[in-house]
């Protein structure tokens, strides 16, 4: 594994990005995250083979790598949609469950600009 400096942005409705040190193999970014509750894990991202070097840059890559998720979403029939909006009810609530005809399961694309750069590290010689 090699030892990377990377650059990780997401773009869409709630853009974020990820800088720091990493490591990648032949076909892996891998890099360390948060989860929402706070616990550490591994987040991967098989972009190696979308990243392109950077002209009279040596050992910088960059790339594009977009996924695609399926998000369930409730689904309100129109009358219950309105007074659900009027009345401020909570969406986990129960009685917003209750007005819950089912599920629509929709595809989103999430988008990532990658960069990173090989590190190399420094040996001392002895004399």
């Amino acid at each position: 594994m090699q030892k990377v400096i990377f650059s990780v942005s997401k773009s869409g409705k709630f853009p974020s990005k990820s800088t720091g040190i990493g490591y990648i193999d032949d076909e892996n970014l891998y890099i360390p995250a948060l989860s929402q509750k706070g616990n550490p894990y591994i987040r991967v991202f098989p972009c190696i083979s979308y990243c392109h070097s950077i002209v009279n840059r040596p050992d910088e890559f960059k790339g594009n790598y977009s996924e695609i998720l399926e998000v369930e979403i409730p689904v309100y029939d129109r009358h219950d949609q309105t007074s659900f909006g009027a009345r401020k009810i909570n969406p986990d609530s129960q009685e917003a469950m209750d007005m819950c005809n089912g599920y629509e399961t929709r595809e989103i694309e999430i988008s990532y600009f990658i960069w990173f750069k090989k590190l190399y590290e420094q040996r001392e010689l002895a004399i």
